[in-house]
């Protein structure tokens, strides 16, 4: 059973605080599974950085993404510390694909870097 995991941003995203990042991230091909994993990971720029960094992810059924949030992931920042969501699982049967389009820092004080999705699944 092969497995597949990407970092849906090909480069870690910065964010200002209280900032919103909108550039869409790469697309992930779902149509071969039933149920994805996802997460997210941050780091506070300050040793009180505090709040949610929160992905916004949309699905593709057809030839077009959807204008309505499909799912979203977040992780609470703890300081200067990487911190890593536990692994959300979507149920995606009959989707096609899913990308971020935004993510949100709810730290209206301090920035966050190293901010990254990353999705994977296991083909059976």
């Amino acid at each position: 059973m092969p497995t597949q995991a990407v970092n849906l941003y090909t480069s870690d995203v910065t964010i200002a605080a209280g900032g919103t990042y909108t550039t869409d991230s790469r697309e992930f091909d779902v149509s071969d599974v039933d149920t994805v994993a996802i997460q997210i990971r941050a780091t506070g720029d300050n040793a009180a950085s505090a709040g949610k960094v929160q992905a916004k992810i949309v699905a593709r059924v057809n030839d077009v993404y959807s204008t309505e949030i499909f799912d979203i992931v977040e992780v609470n920042l703890n300081g200067t510390a990487q911190v890593v969501s536990p692994p959300f699982l979507l149920n995606v049967r009959g989707v096609m694909s899913l990308k971020v389009t935004e993510i949100v820092n709810t730290d209206a004080t301090y920035g966050v870097s190293g901010v990254n999705v990353v999705i994977g699944k296991t083909i059976i």
